[in-house]
């Protein structure tokens, strides 16, 4: 993995001086700043989810057990400590994946999944994104696409070198400018679809900080589908 990180690094780095610089740059730029960051701080603050899970526990209790305000109290506070558990880890994860891979592009959005971290930052209150959605076979329906995902990335990362080759050449005349996206693009869904395969039963940010791959799938270039995944707005 750790050379997969660096390769996709390199590759990067090759593109911001390889041709004309992309309309995407400054885009490109805030992602990978926002990716940085995000995972640093991640990584030095997803232990506070602990504490903070506890205490939100406490504070809300457990619905069923409100005739008696100690014990609600209490069973929420444990209740907390499994869910800050899950969310540690979850953040903690995420942000290594974050910082190592801050020059990886990434998919679109990640709402549609569960579990979620409830917040973008540790410390913040957040809203909760509940599993039992409102059955624990809604959560599981929710949960089960981010492995899928997560496998099909693996899968399609090195279908898109020679994908991205015949784009470059086809679309712009320049097929080394689609090799270095290619290896980049390959890089950045062993990355990211390994992570998801990973830690799909833990919480993940809801949203993704960087530019979105160009394609859905990573064989979809090879096919000659070209730049058919748009964010949605």
């Amino acid at each position: 993995m750790r050379k997969v990180f660096l390769t996709g690094l390199m590759a990067a780095g090759m593109l911001a001086f390889c041709g004309r610089a992309w309309a995407c740059e400054d885009d490109l730029v805030r992602g990978m700043d926002g990716n940085f960051t995000h995972g640093l701080v991640n990584i030095v603050t997803g232990w506070y989810e602990v504490p903070h899970q506890i205490h939100k526990g406490y504070n809300k209790g457990i619905g069923d057990v409100n005739e008696s305000p100690a014990l609600s109290r209490s069973a929420g506070a444990v209740m907390g400590t499994f869910r800050g558990a899950s969310q540690a880890v979850g953040r903690t994860g995420w942000g290594v994946i974050q910082l190592g891979g801050f020059w990886s592009r990434n998919p679109n959005t990640n709402r549609e999944f569960r579990p979620l971290l409830d917040g973008e930052y540790s410390w913040e209150k957040g809203t909760k994104k509940e599993f039992l959605c409102p059955t624990f076979k809604d959560g599981w329906n929710r949960m089960a696409p981010r492995m899928q995902r997560g496998f099909r990335n693996i899968v399609g990362a090195v279908p898109e070198i020679p994908g991205q080759v015949v784009k470059g050449d086809r679309q712009e005349k320049n097929s080394l400018k689609g090799f270095g996206k290619g290896v980049w693009f390959c890089a950045s869904r062993a990355v990211q679809g390994t992570g998801e395969f990973v830690m799909f039963p833990v919480a993940s940010p809801e949203e993704n900080f960087n530019v979105p791959f160009e394609e859905i799938e990573g064989w979809d270039a090879v096919h000659g589908r070209y730049n058919n995944n748009v964010p949605p707005k």
